[in-house]
Order: C-alpha cells, then structure tokens, then sequence
C-alpha cells in the first residue's frame, strides 16, 4: 500500500535547479535579442523560446537563455550537425576520397585490423582532409582564440593543451599540409556537411591545436553543432539532447539531428543547461576528473546533489571508500557498452547480470544508498536483467513445471525489480524528468511478468517493497503504468 500510495502521490521532492535568472540578462532580453552578427546568433533566430547572451566566466563567455517560461516536455531548439560524426564520414571520406588526393590514410591504414583514431582526432582528420577546418563554424566554436590576452583561455590552459596535443597536431600537419584543391576529390566528399572553407594557404600548428580544441570541447557524440554548442554543462540540468521523434527517418539514417527538450519547469531568462558526462549517475569525483580531461574546466568542489541526499563526496570516509566506487565506475563504463551492444545469448546476458551485481554488492557496502554510483549500479542491474528476461521469453517452455531458465529469470526480475523500487525511491532526478518514465515503465513490465510467470516468488521475496499478495502488486503494476503514461505524454 505504501509503494502504491507513494506512485499515485508521490512525496513532495526537492525543488529541481532551473536555472539561474540573471536580472542583467533580464534586462538585456527586454531590450532587444543579441546578436553579434555571428553564424551562430543568426541561428537563435529560429527558435522563439531561447536566446543566446554573453554570460562572462561561463564556458565559452556565452550562453542559452528562455525567452519565456516554459513547461516539461517543450522542445527549446532544433538542429542537424554541421559535421556528422565520423562513422558517417570518417571512412568514406578520409580513408576513400582522400586516400585517392595521396594526403588520406594508407591502405594498410583502412585495412583489416586498422583502428580509427580517438573521435576527435577523427574529426579533425575529417576536416583537415577536406579543407573543413575554415569553416566559419568552427571559428565560432570555443576557443575562438587561443590568445591568453582575449580571455578564451588562460597561460596555464594553452601550455597544458600544447604538452597533450604538440605530437598529434605535428603528426597531422605531415599527412594533411595544406587544404585540399578546391576541385579534388577530397575537397568535394561530403561537401554539404565538412566542405572546404576559405583560404587556400599551409595550415598551422595554431589553427590545428585551435581546431582540436574546438572540436575536444564542442563535439558530441551525434555530431558537431554550432548553436546546441552554445548550451552550458549542469550537474543539475533543466534540459536534455534528445534526437527528434518528428523526424525518426532521419533519425534511423544517422543524421544525428537533436532536439533540446526541458526536463522541468524553466523560468522566462533562466540559463538553459544539459548534462555533459553521461551517465549522469557518474559520481562527482568521476566527473571532475572528466571535465578537467576533456574540457579544462574546474566543475565546483561540492556536489550540487547535497540538497537532496548525502552524494557530496567529501561526505565518504575512508578514502578506501573512494578506491572500490572508482573501480565499480570502471568495471561500469566496460559493462554498459557490453549491454547496449547486446551481442550474445542467454550465457552474456547472465554475464552482465553477474557483473552488474557484483558492482552494486561492493558500493553498497561503502555508499550511501541514494549515492549516484549505487543508482547507477541499480541500473545495470535492470538492464542486465531485462536482457536475460527477453532471452528466456523467446524460448518459453509450454510446461507446467517451470525450466531451469526460466527459473533464472525469474530470480533475475525479483533482482530488477528490487532495483527499480530503490531507483524509484532515491529520487535523484525532478519528477518530471523522462527517465522517471522509463524506471516507472520497467516497474510496471516487471510486475506484469512476475505476476504472469511466478506470483508466489514475487509475493515471497518483496513482500517488504509492498508486493505481497495479488492486489498489492496488481494496484502498483496499474500505478507504476499510469505514472510512465502521464510522463512520457509530455515529451510527445
């Protein structure tokens, strides 16, 4: 009954962060929409709900701001990369047209067993193959300067990004000399996403390094965009990058069009702010040290999560603590892709659930039960477990006695639906969020096939989360069902 009660009412949550409203850009609203007579600006124009404004000492200097209040579930902006990413463009243009101009990769490069650079250096490649890297877009991604003096970054910064990046931008400016003819090959291949840009003369080790950095800084994993790179990190976000569900036939052929979509209530000239590091159930240590590598950028020493239970990291003792969660967060980055691929039968699935618990028994001994890396633990487990469910599905048994199999499955849902219930009850994201819906969907799927395939094992094992006879768990598989019903209506 309380499990039932808390998902048709839920408990009043902590406020989620909507953004900061700055009376400066308030008022700067209210004059007139700025525009620098940038590429990017003259995009903005588009969307009526977001503006782009100068906002010193954030990210780049600029940021995306609301025109006006908006709700849950509103699409913000809209936008198609400018240069895909490189499994669209990569091999076909690097290792094909360029290879043909003598300035691409080599044959034994492309062959079997070659191995394409780290996604940024690909692009680059992408770019410097095709004259790409002056393009005005780029110019207008941070850093748009790599001068100390204009404030883009700092001494410390710069010597930093030369002692990483001097071997690899050497290395490119021996393959790739200068832009290609502007009738090559090369030049021409994908012209409509990377194109040559202006200048025909060398390139150079700054434009090169500069052209790095723009792309380590901006790019995801769909692609490089201009306006959506405007968009500033929060460990709290009020908006999430979705790909469009209006246009699913250019979103099944790669094309890596986004939407910006708010999570929550946002106010009329609050900064509009997605999450960079997925997954966000990454710990605050994790996503210091990835914010440093990848974007140079300090993120603050508290977690922002403190509000709402004990996830600041400085909160965990002993360091021990910190030394199994840092390993549990690598043995996680390994299994999720293994998951998403879902390659394999019956013997991976059980893998990955093994692993999967395996990860959430060691955090759970040293962590808060609401800490993000036990959350994202949780998660796995689900994953893995629906992955071992569908396997036993397809090759049901008709017989009344149930399969060892099918036993297996059945333990592997009792273990994701204990987890759904601790995701559910952490509360670590605002109850409009999207994958409020799809942890309220995954409880109500589960419910429905325990109490299908093995009611008296539900009832047994979580009679304590409130599933301990028929009407119980049938009156919350109804909750948990209307509850993803009414979430996942507002992003449609």
């Amino acid at each position: 009954k309380a499990l039932d009660a808390g998902l048709l009412q839920p408990e009043p949550e902590p406020e989620p962060c909507p953004g900061r409203v700055d009376p400066a850009v308030e008022a700067a609203l209210a004059a007139a929409p700025y525009d620098d007579g940038s590429i990017a600006a003259t995009l903005f124009r588009q969307w009526p709900l977001v503006a782009l404004v100068k906002l010193p000492g954030v990210g780049g200097g600029r940021g995306v701001v609301t025109t006006q209040a908006v709700t849950a579930g509103t699409v913000l902006m809209s936008e198609t990369p400018f240069i895909p990413p490189p499994a669209a463009g990569w091999a076909s243009a690097v290792g094909s047209a360029s290879q043909a101009e003598n300035d691409g990769p080599s044959e034994s490069d492309t062959g079997e067993g070659w191995e394409p650079p780290p996604l940024h250096t690909a692009v680059v490649h992408l770019l410097l193959a095709t004259g790409g890297i002056r393009r005005p877009e780029i110019r207008e991604l941070h850093p748009q300067s790599l001068d100390p003096a204009v404030g883009c970054m700092t001494e410390t910064q710069l010597e930093r990004s030369w002692t990483e990046h001097a071997a690899t931008v050497d290395a490119l400016l021996q393959r790739y000399p200068c832009p290609p003819d502007r009738g090559s090959a090369a030049a021409s291949v994908n012209n409509a996403d990377a194109g040559s840009g202006d200048g025909s003369g060398p390139y150079n080790r700054e434009e090169v390094l500069r052209c790095m950095l723009a792309v380590q800084f901006n790019a995801f994993g769909s692609g490089l965009y201009l306006a959506l790179a405007m968009i500033n990190h929060s460990c709290r976000p009020n908006a999430s990058k979705f790909e469009p569900r209006s246009v699913k036939a250019e979103a099944s052929s790669g094309s890596g069009k986004s939407e910006i979509v708010a999570v929550v209530d946002i106010p009329r000239g609050a900064e509009v702010t997605i999450h960079y590091a997925n997954p966000i159930t990454r710990s605050h240590r994790c996503r210091v040290e990835l914010f440093q590598a990848q974007h140079q950028f300090t993120l603050p020493e508290t977690s922002p999560f403190d509000t709402i239970d004990p996830l600041m990291d400085a909160k965990i003792s002993p360091e021990s603590a910190w030394v199994a969660t840092a390993s549990v967060e690598r043995r996680l980055d390994i299994l999720e892709p293994r998951m998403e691929a879902e390659t394999g039968g019956t013997a991976h699935s059980l893998g990955c659930l093994e692993e999967a618990r395996s990860c959430l028994e060691v955090v759970l001994a040293v962590l808060p039960p609401q800490h993000l890396v036990v959350i994202r633990s949780h998660l796995a487990v689900v994953r893995a477990a629906q992955a071992v469910i569908a396997a036993n599905v397809r090759r049901r048994s008709t017989r009344k006695e149930h399969t060892e199999d099918e036993r297996v499955a059945h333990v592997a849902a009792v273990s994701a639906l204990r987890s759904c219930v601790a995701v559910d009850k952490s509360r670590y994201l605002p109850p409009t969020h999207h994958e409020r819906a799809t942890t309220a969907s995954d409880m109500a799927a589960l419910l429905g096939y325990l109490l299908s395939a093995n009611p008296e094992l539900l009832y047994r094992e979580l009679a304590t989360e409130g599933f301990g006879s028929f009407s119980l768990a049938s009156r919350a598989e109804f909750a948990a069902k209307n509850r993803a019903e009414v979430l996942q209506a507002l992003y449609e």
